[in-house]
């Protein structure tokens, strides 16, 4: 083997390595950027090469470890898309006509398969030919869209991704995730369904159908179908372009501006206008093609680093710089992965530092021009520990910080007690005013909240929501499993909480075992939901033993499952007391949220059309809003 066969061997061997790792769990380490070069640098040299001839740039399916079966897919391949770069990299049919212009998401394919309506299978997009089937996973992030409406039958193409905002809170949770997409693919290559919460699917077109007009419709008449079936906020970003000269390039770099702020993305995918149906196949195939945008690169000096403590008690860092304008926005932050990575480059106030965007919202550092010496904290601001270093990052060694205290009374009182209008910030406000910062659970429910409850009056709204949070946890009765998940112990979530539910007697007997000091996992549980879940409750037996401040107040009864079937949240007057409404949404298998987000499934409200926060937010996010008997007519059976 000559020098130049290593060489193409090498890049093979190395495309096909980073490739596998990306498409199985979000683990290369490598670059969007520096793989394109990668595959550019091998078409230059072998464009025969078997390599670049397969989707996935020979990722292997079989080698894959995500849980799920492999199918083959039904209507043909899930293929990718060609590149572009430039005006004259562009297919010929696109210069001079009009185009559909889409977000080009990073996340992980999925095709969804209904059948009258009915989503029936959910398959990666694996090599192009099989797929791994994913379905309960993608059930549980669909939610209510899951089915559509009428009774289509074919294939429906999207992107399974975490929004940054989503990003940020999970890395409250998992201080060394990387970024949304690797964080997306440990997610659906995991074992659990538990933190699916965080994900969302984006669906942007119909690659089947049984209905040939689908085949013969213009593109924005197939996003009008996709909108309608699951509403704005599920729908990839999409508009209608032409492209009559090579300045009107600055469309794309305009779209970029407006679009790569929430969700991860690495180029805007150009679609013909009309797509060619086969009725054979009832395949729908679409002349596109995606255009990349070329790295760019800043320099800036770092002029703060700004600290945040999670819910792990790390102490996560992020760079401030000098703006700077980058990609067609304005760059101030850069991300800075842990303190370790701080030290190892000394980064600090005044160093220098080169920085591009890989697809993400903040910047990746690619080089420290010139060093300074790090300043890394020594004691946790709320309660002034040493941190400790733990891996790569600092940590606050204390389980009993203020902060830790503080994340536990919001979910245990956000949980037990949710309060129309009653947010986290509210809460903690009225918390910390009242009881002080260093409270905890225990404290909070030792008769503080009753004495308080039963001695104010006001004319305050805000002070009425607390006082209704007070009598709630005092006075309340709860059902174990949301008992369960109010103890905010890591892996126990709604579901888990749920399945264990199941044991209530086992639940007692663990719970009079921990309260003398007997701690170990249970092996009910363990059957349950795995040894990691019932290592994490024993290893947070103080917290599992709050159970007893509410003991003689939880309906101990086993409730029989009911199927998950989206968010709710519900503003204005009722029919009902909303007590009642909530306990008969639970009931029908709605969880029933405090505030409208983007992963709520419907707003009932008695005013659609007025411009409360709640409404504003649901047009927002494109929640569907609906009043009480409507709602009651179409998903409650009466």
């Amino acid at each position: 083997m000559n020098f130049m066969q290593r060489k193409i061997a090498g890049l093979e061997q190395d495309i096909k390595k980073a490739a596998q790792s990306y498409y199985t769990d979000g683990s290369s380490n490598v670059s969007d950027d520096a793989f394109d070069k990668m595959v550019d640098e091998l078409k230059q040299l072998a464009p025969e090469s078997e390599v670049l001839s397969k989707t996935g740039w020979g990722y292997d399916v079989n080698r894959d470890t995500t849980p799920g079966a492999k199918v083959k897919h039904k209507y043909g391949e899930a293929g990718s898309l060609d590149k572009a770069y430039s005006w004259d990299e562009l297919i010929k049919e696109f210069k001079g006509a009009v185009v559909d212009a889409s977000l080009k998401l990073d996340g992980i394919s999925i095709v969804l398969y209904y059948e009258k309506g009915q989503l029936v299978q959910a398959l990666t997009r694996g090599d192009g030919d099989i797929g791994i089937d994913v379905t309960d996973k993608v059930r549980l992030i669909l939610k209510d869209k899951a089915n559509i409406t009428i009774g289509f039958t074919g294939a429906i193409r999207g992107e399974i991704l975490m929004s940054y905002d989503n990003f940020e809170k999970f890395q409250d949770i998992h201080p060394d995730a990387k970024n949304p997409r690797n964080s997306t693919a440990g997610l659906i290559n995991g074992q659990s369904l538990e933190e699916m919460n965080f994900l969302n699917i984006l669906v942007y077109s119909v690659v089947a159908s049984d209905n040939h007009n689908f085949g013969r419709s213009e593109m924005p008449v197939t996003r009008a179908f996709l909108l309608v079936e699951y509403g704005e906020a599920n729908v990839a970003p999409s508009t209608t372009i032409t492209l009559d000269s090579p300045e009107s390039i600055q469309k794309l770099y305009d779209l970029r501006e407006k679009w790569y702020n929430k969700w991860p993305a690495d180029g805007i995918v150009l679609t013909a206008m009309k797509p060619a149906w086969d009725k054979d196949t009832l395949y729908i195939t679409y002349n596109a093609q995606a255009f990349k945008f070329p790295s760019e690169a800043g320099t800036s000096e770092v002029v703060e680093v700004i600290w945040r403590l999670t819910k792990s008690r790390c102490y996560m860092p992020k760079i401030r710089v000098k703006p700077v304008q980058l990609a067609g926005t304005t760059v101030q932050h850069c991300t800075c992965y842990n303190s370790k990575y701080l030290v190892d480059n000394n980064i600090g106030v005044g160093s220098i530092v080169t920085f591009s965007k890989h697809g993400e919202i903040i910047p990746n550092i690619d080089e420290v021009v010139t060093p300074t010496v790090a300043d890394i904290p020594k004691v946790c601001p709320v309660c002034g520990s040493e941190f400790v270093w733990d891996g790569v990052h600092i940590k606050c060694p204390n389980e009993s910080c203020g902060n830790a205290k503080m994340q536990d009374i919001l979910m245990w009182t956000k949980t037990l007690a949710p309060i129309d209008g009653m947010g986290d910030i509210l809460r903690k406000k009225f918390v910390t005013d009242l009881f002080g910062e260093d409270i905890s659970v225990n404290e909070l429910m030792d008769g503080r909240l009753q004495k308080y409850a039963t001695t104010q009056k006001s004319d305050s709204a805000q002070v009425n929501l607390f006082l209704e949070m007070c009598d709630k946890l005092c006075n309340g009765t709860f059902e174990l499993a949301v008992a369960l998940e109010a103890l905010n112990i890591p892996r126990l979530g709604n579901l888990t909480a749920k399945k264990i539910a199941q044991i209530p007697d086992k639940i007692k007997h663990m719970l009079a075992a921990y309260q003398v000091g007997t701690v170990a996992p249970s092996a009910s549980v363990e059957a349950l939901v795995g040894p990691a879940t019932a290592q994490s409750i024993a290893d947070n037996a103080d917290k599992f033993v709050r159970l007893a401040l509410i003991q003689d107040r939880i309906d101990w009864a086993v409730k029989q499952q009911v199927e998950v079937k989206g968010k709710v949240a519900i503003t204005g007057k009722l029919s009902v007391p909303r007590d009642q409404f909530i306990k008969e949404l639970e009931s029908c298998g709605y969880k029933v949220a405090n505030d409208v987000s983007k992963d709520t499934s419907f707003l009932i409200t008695d005013t659609p059309d007025s411009q409360s926060s709640k409404n504003a937010k649901a047009d927002k996010f494109g929640v569907t809003k609906i009043t009480e008997s409507d709602f009651r007519k179409q998903y409650l059976g009466g």
